[in-house]
């Protein structure tokens, strides 16, 4: 998969879990365990998303 292509799978995705997150947030009864997974696999995207610009810029 080429840097660009993955690059934006990956901000494609990152938008994708923020907004479920965005909108289990804005519940009145928030399921916390089903936002700390989502809290979670953001942040390990994210992470992710960085290593990848940081390869392309070696």
């Amino acid at each position: 998969m080429t840097y660009n292509s993955n690059r934006e799978r990956l901000k494609n995705t990152i938008e994708e879990k923020r907004q479920e997150l965005n909108e289990l947030l804005s519940k009145k009864n928030i399921d916390k365990n089903r936002a700390l997974e989502l809290s979670e696999q953001l942040d390990e995207l994210i992470y992710e998303y960085y290593c990848v610009n940081k390869e392309k810029n070696r």
